[in-house]
């Protein structure tokens, strides 16, 4: 039997501990911490499952030192195991007996279920050291077709029929997806379930053969709707694409008259071959640039915007509708004209919507003030108990920390710890408060035209980027230039003086700035001064955007990274541009946060701005101040795995962005 001490657990002594009355070497993996046989004398680091790692076996004196694998982190650093060979008792019961099966059986079973004892006390996280937060998140999926390739819209009609949503959030992300049932996900504004309406929430086998019967495939060899279903396969959307894939190809099977081709590409090709118009069928998937249903309608049932996703669908009445709803801020109005989009889309399917990714994350459970927020995850809001820092880790990467040329999910997280923008959002959900302008324009407070083309945003005074100098009207034009400058190649095929002298390229080549000059209707800037005369600077601390076309959601992108202003001094505006992403110098905002170290897939570490000028900001929430901690130390980590086992060590104290699904399933209660 052991006994466990109560004193000093840095060293823990378990002596007589286990009588064993025979030499046995294979103590060791009798409790299932190490997996290798031992010699006499020899210490060996070993390949283990458990707590401990480093073992020694020494026969002078007949003991096991088992010493802790840092990568669980347990209560004590070492344990030792001393062995104690008895004699035989006068009852007659000899050692031989112990030889026998039964006995040795017994004693096996023994060992395990006290060091599974030992494990469970003193090495395990209790259920109620972690937190899971899951919810779901703004990025979708879908299946796309290329209308031009699948020409049969009673082909696209059945196969949304047939595909099996419930299967793919079952069996591949554990429940913790959400099927959709139209391009608008059920957490935007104006969504409506339109495929659920049309095809059902469960497959219809029947229907899906009644139309393919109609369009002329029956279910012989040569009858059959033959499809390549293609798929990114080096991990852009995770490690379960082959499997959505392989769920998806059997449920499309099961109509017994399609057999589907599973075909994939890394990421750098699979974009460039989808806008080539490669692909007939295909998994994609959607992140919004700015939180408006737009997003989720004109990038794809646009004519120029299903270009690029690989559909190639035009509707002259579906563009009409998607001007429409852009250009007005009458919510009746947009609505009507949504439920116009989302029906037609139903009808004639371009895509079928799939599920709406689940955002997760892994905390301590002392850790307050943790959102999954539907935009940006900030970590300004949060607290710990006693604590003035926390330690995150994370397995995505930052590309870009110029507000200019980030557009990935990572490099904007940081960003938006760092940088503000005119308008933020609340802590808790998409609801637009002022940051740098001093109140959200409306029509009924006069900042924005009856005829939604103009835009005023008064900014607020005193307000100084980390750098010490001072944010005002001048400095936000020229970094609303400055990001739509860097950003556009210019026209295509252009050459001289007919392309923009003040493109980045790079990292800028892939810029969110065309949802300045594009989306937001300012139009770009003028070739040979870098300016945009539809800025205009009315005071020192009021600016108007003149748009070309009225735009609903004009504030939401001001609201978004590309928007935020970046001091004139830390910054240039002249090709090219690219900074080094481990410069933090030029890492400089107006955020609660600043960068006081960074090194690229290794660690930043965001300091207390101690100048915020907007420290009260979330108050009305329950929020005295921002930043709640004075330090936010984020390490990268190279694959979930090595993340998931870091928060459980306790090595990290919050694990957010990426675990894989079965990771987030067994660290829930």
């Amino acid at each position: 039997m052991a006994t466990i001490p109560n004193e000093s657990r840095e060293n823990l002594e378990v002596s007589p501990r286990f009588e064993i009355r025979a030499d046995n070497r294979r103590f060791p993996g009798l409790t299932e911490t190490i997996i290798h046989r031992m010699e006499p004398d020899v210490t060996r680091d070993l390949p283990t499952i458990g707590f401990f790692q480093r073992c020694f076996y020494r026969t002078t004196v007949p003991r096991y030192v088992l010493s802790k694998n840092n990568a669980h982190k347990p209560d004590f650093a070492q344990i030792r195991i001393n062995l104690t060979q008895q004699n035989a008792p006068k009852t007659g019961f000899s050692l031989s007996k112990l030889k026998q099966t039964k006995y040795i059986l017994a004693i096996v079973v023994i060992i395990i279920v006290v060091a599974a004892a030992v494990t469970a006390v003193f090495f395990l996280p209790k259920a109620s050291a972690l937190k899971v937060d899951v919810g779901a998140g703004p990025r979708i999926r879908f299946l796309g077709f290329n209308v031009n390739n699948i020409t049969d819209v009673r082909v696209r009609q059945a196969l949304a029929y047939a595909v099996d949503r419930d299967s793919i959030n079952t069996n591949v992300f554990l429940g913790l997806a959400t099927p959709i049932y139209s391009m608008i996900p059920p957490s935007m504004p104006y969504s409506q379930p339109v495929f659920k309406t049309k095809y059902g929430a469960a497959p219809n086998v029947t229907l899906a053969q009644n139309l393919l019967k109609a369009a002329g495939y029956n279910s012989s060899s040569n009858g059959k709707l033959y499809i390549d279903l293609w798929y990114n396969s080096d991990g852009h959307y995770g490690d379960t694409e082959p499997s959505v894939a392989l769920v998806v190809k059997t449920s499309l099977e099961k109509t017994g008259m399609i057999t589907v081709s599973l075909k994939s590409e890394p990421w750098a090709a699979y974009r460039g071959d989808l806008a080539k118009g490669h692909f007939p069928f295909y998994l994609l998937g959607w992140y919004p640039d700015y939180l408006d249903a737009d997003d989720y309608a004109a990038p794809f049932y646009g004519t120029s915007g299903a270009i690029g996703q690989g559909s190639f669908y035009s509707n002259a009445t579906m563009d009409n509708w998607l001007k429409l709803e852009a250009g007005t801020t009458v919510e009746s109005f947009r609505a009507g004209n949504f439920t116009n989009i989302q029906n037609k889309s139903a009808v004639d399917v371009p895509y079928i919507p799939l599920w709406q990714a689940s955002a997760d994350i892994e905390y301590k459970s002392d850790i307050t003030g943790v959102y999954l927020h539907p935009v940006s995850f900030k970590y300004f809001v949060m607290s710990k108990p006693g604590a003035t820092q926390i330690n995150v880790g994370t397995t995505d990467s930052v590309v870009c920390l110029d507000p200019a040329c980030a557009y990935d999910y990572y490099s904007i997280e940081v960003i938006n710890q760092v940088f503000d923008t005119l308008l933020v959002y609340s802590p808790t959900n998409a609801t637009l408060l002022p940051g740098l302008a001093t109140q959200v324009p409306t029509v009924a407070n006069g900042g924005i035209s009856p005829d939604a083309r103009d835009y005023t945003y008064h900014l607020r005074q005193g307000v100084k980027f980390t750098d010490g100098t001072p944010f005002n009207a001048t400095v936000m034009k020229w970094s609303i230039e400055r990001a739509m400058g860097l950003g556009d190649p210019g026209p295509k095929g252009c050459s001289g003086s007919t392309c923009n002298p003040y493109y980045g390229g790079g990292n800028y080549a892939g810029s969110a700035g065309f949802l300045l000059f594009d989306s937001a209707n300012l139009g770009k800037v003028n070739y040979a001064n870098g300016h945009n005369d539809n800025i205009t600077i009315i005071d020192n601390y009021t600016i108007k955007f003149h748009l070309n076309q009225a735009t609903a959601f004009f504030n939401e992108i001001m609201a978004f990274s590309v928007a935020a202003p970046v001091s004139m001094s830390a910054y240039k505006y002249t090709a090219p541009a690219t900074i080094p992403p481990d410069d933090k110098s030029h890492i400089v905002g107006t955020g609660p946060y600043m960068v006081s170290d960074y090194s690229l897939d290794k660690q930043a570490v965001l300091v207390k701005n101690p100048n915020y000028y907007l420290p009260g900001i979330y108050s009305g929430y329950g929020i005295s101040t921002i930043p709640v901690l004075s330090q936010i130390t984020i390490t990268h980590y190279s694959d979930a795995t090595g993340l998931k086992n870091a928060l459980v060590s306790g090595q990290i104290d919050m694990a957010y962005r990426t675990l894989n699904p079965t990771d987030v399933k067994s660290l829930q209660p």
